[in-house]
């Protein structure tokens, strides 16, 4: 298999415990603050916000994967981000219209507000969505004997499981630049906060979720972000992200430089194939076809181009048109050299790499026939 940029050393214990990372220096741990002040005859709580790390001296630039919502929930933010002096590139995902595979619980994974590695995500919350409860009797009973008795704690499930580590910023309206600002909540949405903490704790089992208790404000936010983005894009091969932007999903789009000439395959059924039914977020999406392109152009001019359908048994799923190029393509590299493989999952994370792995061997493929409309 053909890869663009340089492989990294093959490191065993770096692969077995993915969260130990450059990434977490300067970070707080995933522990509920204890309040600092309190005072019981008002009802109220003061709780410390999380500071912000010291910058990175990184001038690199960076890729985000945004919710196509964030331009109608978080407008200030968005702007904030595309007018910095070194602005990251945003690439926008319409989440509406995408389907993925059932979990087994009547639940499908969607992706993070905002997806800041291959490995990395986030949501944004405040404390009224921990406040909101599901109604009696609509709780989801997983079968891991976890319950979801919220929609935001069903908003993590679905999402933590496409990521190794998963933020969820709890925004308070503050001034960040005090110092070591502070924030009074009531006794209830205190409450509240600890019960989402205790309930991100046991999703460890599926991934690393880290509750941080940050100032709304958009210039405190957007430091956040970019300071997150750029530790966590640190760890992937600079080559591969630049490679990302300036051509695979630059946006707008831009012809490979390739002697084929082929347009950008993202947004097309190899990507949407792996978003929406590998379970893939859209990151990892584009850095697998990105590792496979010189196989997928190779393939562009043989039989290997035409449609397939694949459906997976055992599953209530309407079966998704797939390129053969891109069938043969996950074949070789999950079923191949074991430095490649090594190299893909370090990229992907090991859970991403796993779910890829099971399913691609799962699934049943046969020759795509189209609908006709009557």
């Amino acid at each position: 298999m053909e890869a663009h940029g340089k492989r990294p050393p093959l490191n065993d214990s770096s692969m077995s415990n993915c969260h130990n990372t450059k990434a977490d220096q300067q970070l707080p741990n995933d522990e509920f603050l204890v309040p600092r002040e309190a005072s019981p005859e008002a009802g109220l709580y003061t709780v410390p916000l999380d500071e912000l790390p010291t910058p990175s001296s990184s001038q690199k630039p960076i890729v985000l994967f945004m919710s196509a919502d964030l331009l109608r929930t978080h407008g200030p933010l968005v702007h904030k981000l595309e007018t910095l002096t070194n602005p990251p590139t945003l690439i926008f995902q319409d989440r509406s219209t995408l389907h993925s595979y059932n979990m087994g619980e009547g639940l499908c994974l969607r992706d993070a507000d905002i997806t800041l590695s291959p490995t990395v995500g986030m949501l944004l919350a405040t404390t009224i969505d921990f406040m909101q409860l599901h109604l009696p009797g609509h709780s989801i009973q997983l079968e891991s004997d976890i319950k979801l008795n919220s929609p935001f704690q069903e908003r993590i499930y679905r999402t933590c499981k496409k990521y190794d580590e998963l933020y969820i910023f709890t925004l308070h309206h503050a001034d960040p630049s005090t110092v070591k600002p502070l924030v009074s909540v009531k006794q209830n949405m205190f409450n509240a906060m600890a019960t989402i903490s205790a309930f991100c704790n046991s999703m460890n089992i599926y991934s690393k979720v880290r509750v941080l208790n940050v100032s709304s404000d958009v210039t405190n936010l957007a430091h956040w972000i970019i300071d997150l983005g750029q530790r966590h894009q640190n760890l992937v091969l600079q080559d591969d992200t630049e490679r990302i932007i300036s051509g695979l999903n630059g946006l707008p789009p831009k012809r490979h430089s390739g002697a084929s000439g082929l347009e950008p395959i993202s947004s097309t059924f190899d990507e949407q194939f792996l978003t929406q039914c590998l379970a893939l977020n859209c990151f990892a999406a584009a850095f697998v076809v990105h590792i496979l392109l010189p196989s997928l152009e190779q393939a562009q001019e043989t039989d290997q181009g035409l449609l397939l359908t694949a459906v997976f048994p055992g599953e209530e799923s309407t079966p998704f048109p797939v390129s053969k190029r891109l069938s043969v393509g996950l074949g070789r590299l999950i079923d191949g050299k074991l430095e490649d493989k090594a190299y893909v999952a370090s990229l992907l994370g090991e859970r991403a790499f796993s779910r890829v792995r099971d399913r691609r061997r799962r699934i049943l493929l046969s020759p795509f026939v189209p609908k006709l409309v009557r």
